[in-house]
Formats: C-alpha cells, sequence, structure tokens
C-alpha cells in the first residue's frame, strides 16, 4: 500500500514538471516570436504584474532593444536547465555567429516572472551587454 502511494506521489510530480516544462517552451517560444517581430510592448504585456512593479516598460524597451541590435533575430531555443524556479536557454540568432544564455521565470500564471539574458557571444563580435534595471 505504501510503495503504490509512493508511485502514485513520483507519478504526479513527474506530470507536473512535465506541464512545467511545456508551459516554459511556449513561454520562450512566444517571447521569441515576439521579440523577432519587435513587439517589445507586448512582451511588456506577458510579464506578471509583479515584474511590472519592478521595470518600466521603457527600460524593458530599451533593454530588448539593445539586444536586438546585438542579436537580430532568433531562429531557435533550446532548454538547458531549471535551478530554483528559473529556466535557463540557448537561444541561437538568425545570425549563425551569435547566441545567448537566456533566463527567465513563469509565474503560477503563466506569465513571465522575470527574464534576462547572462550572455550574448558566438563567433561574431557583439557589443557589450547592458544589464536590465
Amino acid at each position: 500500500m505504501k510503495f503504490s502511494f509512493l508511485l502514485f506521489i513520483i507519478l504526479l510530480s513527474s506530470i507536473s514538471i512535465s506541464a512545467q516544462h511545456k508551459n516554459a517552451d511556449k513561454a520562450v517560444q512566444r517571447f521569441i516570436k515576439l521579440f523577432n517581430d519587435k513587439e517589445f510592448g507586448l512582451i511588456y504585456n506577458s510579464l506578471s504584474p509583479v515584474y511590472q512593479q519592478e521595470i518600466s516598460k521603457e527600460d524593458l524597451n530599451y533593454y530588448l532593444k539593445d539586444i536586438y541590435g546585438m542579436a537580430g533575430k532568433f531562429k531557435s531555443a533550446t532548454y538547458k536547465s531549471l535551478i530554483k524556479n528559473t529556466y535557463n536557454y540557448f537561444l541561437i540568432a538568425v545570425s549563425n555567429d551569435v547566441n545567448a544564455d537566456f533566463e527567465f521565470v513563469i509565474d503560477e500564471n503563466n506569465k513571465l516572472g522575470s527574464l534576462n539574458f547572462k550572455q550574448i557571444g558566438g563567433s561574431g563580435n557583439p557589443p557589450e551587454m547592458l544589464k536590465i534595471n
């Protein structure tokens, strides 16, 4: 009986983690589409209310324009890890000589609770990163 209950808890946890990863994949794909279309205002609207209180629309717009200037459009995202509710993805730009380490948190409503480009690099020569306020 105890073994069945433990197995049930493990299965339930696996399903929950799988659903979280699917939500994260959807969030990063939506972010990439909006980013590529330069829809920075819509990205701001997809932030959690808590995160919107931490960063202004203008600051996010400036930050994302700067990232776009360095990397251009992104063509793919690969999941790297989940550490303390922070998802880490590796983004590949359309220009194959640029890539980025991107991290974000999604809240319980699947809104972006934070986002950050940790590093942009590759064989190209992108300018130095700016910090988001």
